[in-house]
């Protein structure tokens, strides 16, 4: 039978499966041109089994080795427009055709279904285990973050003062919600930062000290004791 009369045949929709193999292979040549109706750059591998639209591997719809394009197995899904029998029975390559014999259906049917607990029994641990990691990330992290910020280093350089001259206090943990009794303890620590400066005054050549980091400025030749640089980081408990 000739590429013509195969023509006639799919234009009239009774072609059978093979008739439509027959037709599709007899236009294929090593010429590029057979291309994707929906990509035209790239190489159709299969034709749709309802419309004849020549589809690459992005586009194929497989069902049961049967290829539609998305929009022939959405009407077919829907509707079975095109491939309903007289009698009401559909056709193998019909995506609504029942299972096979009620064994074997059965039998897949179970497989298949202790398949999807199994991938939802895995898909649950690995996020719990996701889930988790975050947690123990998101843990470490603050607790470098702290031990980094709150550190003498951090403070002597940001106020230029000798790390012997930093004091920093631990941070209670009294109001922690998951400090035993776990929940709200109606409080809270505030960090302060008190930074002693020394100076000279510029007119009279007296030394000065500040204790508020520079804001205000005070004599400091009342004693034989002079002040240093110096930080004092201390926290204070805020009731609600």
């Amino acid at each position: 039978m000739d590429r013509q009369d195969l023509a006639k045949i799919v234009a009239s929709g009774k072609a059978t499966p093979e008739q439509w193999d027959e037709y599709w292979m007899s236009g294929r040549s090593d010429s590029p041109s057979i291309c994707c109706a929906n990509h035209p750059n790239i190489a159709a591998v299969a034709y749709c089994r309802k419309c004849g639209d020549r589809l690459c591997g992005n586009c194929t719809r497989d069902v049961r080795s049967v290829i539609y394009c998305a929009d022939c197995l959405d009407v077919c899904v829907r509707t079975c427009s095109g491939c309903g029998r007289s009698d009401g029975s559909h056709p193998s390559y019909c995506p609504r055709n029942p299972e096979p014999t009620p064994t074997t259906g059965g039998l897949n049917g179970v497989i298949a279904a202790v398949n999807g607990v199994q991938e939802a029994v895995r898909s649950q641990r690995t996020s719990i285990s996701s889930a988790v990691w975050l947690l123990i990330a998101w843990y470490v992290f603050s607790s470098l973050q702290t031990a980094v910020w709150e550190s003498k280093p951090r403070y002597a350089m940001y106020y230029g003062v000798p790390s012997d001259h930093i004091v920093v206090l631990d941070e209670p943990h009294d109001c922690d919600f998951f400090k035993a009794p776990i929940g709200s303890k109606g409080c809270h620590f505030e960090k302060s930062v008190a930074v002693t400066k020394i100076g000279n005054d510029i007119q009279t050549g007296r030394p000065t000290v500040s204790h508020d980091n520079g804001k205000t400025w005070e004599w400091d030749d009342f004693n034989t004791t002079r002040s240093v640089p110096s930080v004092w980081v201390s926290y204070t408990k805020v009731i609600y």
